[in-house]
């Protein structure tokens, strides 16, 4: 018996046996261990929180551009088919306020085919609007840079986003009808 006793101090006295006695005995969690546990849980989801937010700002903002810059192709687009199948060109510039910017269009018989640029921050052919909503166009031009070349200047904004903006320049070098 004498033995057993023994035994039982040393297996008792060791500490990984009195480590998983303590263990065996413990019915929950003390509260520094729960508020470390939630402090470690709370920065973790705070860093997967930013990395998400970042990500869908940086998602809008691409998009947007993209929305911008295919806006902004498409307006070029209409201008220079327009410009492609005139004969002859004369500047215009009208408006009050802000400066509007008009090409008109001429055949070779010296006939008005059409009359593109910006009014009012709207890309206008023909004087209807060519742009889409909620696209504006403020600061967008279209002049001659001298007699055989045209510059158009677009200049788009999502009035949505006020802080989206992006800018496209063309120069079309125009050839004269007739010579060679």
């Amino acid at each position: 018996m004498n033995r057993n006793r023994l035994l039982n101090r040393v297996v008792k006295k060791s500490p990984g046996a009195s480590f998983s006695a303590d263990l065996s005995r413990q019915k929950g969690l003390t509260l520094v261990e729960v508020l470390v546990a939630l402090l470690i849980f709370s920065i973790i989801a705070l860093l997967v929180m930013t990395v998400i937010v970042n990500s869908v700002n940086a998602f809008n903002k691409l998009k947007t551009e993209e929305r911008l810059r295919a806006e902004a192709d498409w307006i070029m687009t209409l201008f220079i088919r327009e410009l492609y199948a005139a004969r002859q060109l004369e500047l215009v510039e009208e408006g009050v306020g802000e400066k509007d910017c008009l090409v008109k269009l001429y055949d070779q018989q010296g006939q008005l085919l059409s009359s593109i640029g910006f009014v009012d921050g709207d890309a206008v052919i023909d004087g209807q609007v060519r742009q889409s909503e909620p696209f504006v166009l403020h600061g967008s031009t279209i002049h001659m840079e001298d007699s055989e070349v045209i510059r158009i200047e677009i200049h788009i904004a999502d009035s949505t986003r006020p802080d989206s903006r992006i800018e496209l320049e063309s120069r079309l070098a125009l050839f004269k009808w007739g010579e060679p």
